[in-house]
């Protein structure tokens, strides 16, 4: 069982109040709820009336890691075992892998009623976007939730189609660099496809060139897909 205690989180207030949209980041494995501030800071800065959640992992990584800038090294889902624990028995990492993943959405899910409540918004208007690891909890747990739209940047590292509902509601936007070595986009475009793209600015998108970064077309395209597909304004 994954320790669920409250999440550590920052928000940025919508400039233009009250607040109409949600939108919630997850930082990718070692970071920190400040990993993605200049990507919410940019998008915040076109989207006055949305909100961003800057949320951050409540166990620190496996390496048990403090950076030399003295912040967190954050894991939103850490595997009791290492995958070499496992062998050859692939289906049990797996099966392991899938619950610890599905529990911290369970958990992320409760934190962010709480703050929708809090800003008197619904799940009809959330927005679950991250990077890396940080993607996998925003797609997993949006896609569950039925929310809004999901974000996912460069991820989910590897896709798992198990944790992949049917979900006709939630639109999807998926950036991910043909040069990622930790992101398959080949695998994840086959996964994502059941979930076909609403308008221009939604889909999986492939850049070409880009590795395992937020890059700056990252941010466009997720800007584009905020205002255009989740009506962010």
């Amino acid at each position: 069982m994954l320790s669920r205690p409250q999440l550590k989180h920052l928000l940025l207030q919508a400039s233009t109040p009250p607040a109409r949209r949600l939108v919630a980041l997850f930082h990718g494995l070692g970071g920190s709820l400040h990993e993605l501030r200049h990507v919410a800071e940019r998008w915040s800065a076109a989207l006055p009336s949305t909100a961003f959640l800057l949320l951050e992992a409540p166990d620190r990584d496996y390496y048990a890691r403090e950076l030399l800038s003295g912040q967190w090294s954050g894991d939103w889902y850490r595997y009791p075992k290492l995958r070499s624990e496992f062998g050859a028995d692939e289906q049990a990492y797996v099966q392991m892998a899938e619950r610890c993943i599905s529990e911290r959405c369970d958990h992320v899910s409760t934190e962010l009623d709480d703050h929708l409540a809090t800003l008197g918004l619904e799940n009809e208007q959330l927005v679950l976007a991250g990077f890396s690891q940080g993607a996998a909890v925003s797609a997993y747990t949006g896609l569950r939730r039925g929310c809004l739209g999901v974000l996912p940047l460069g991820g989910p590292c590897p896709p798992r189609p198990n944790l992949l509902p049917e979900n006709s509601v939630t639109r999807v936007c998926c950036v991910v660099g043909d040069a990622d070595p930790f992101a398959p986009h080949e695998e994840i475009q086959r996964c994502l496809a059941k979930y076909p793209p609403r308008d221009d600015a939604s889909g999986v998108k492939v850049v070409a060139g880009q590795s395992h970064v937020v890059s700056e077309q990252s941010i466009r395209i997720g800007l584009r897909f905020l205002e255009e597909s989740c009506g962010c304004t």
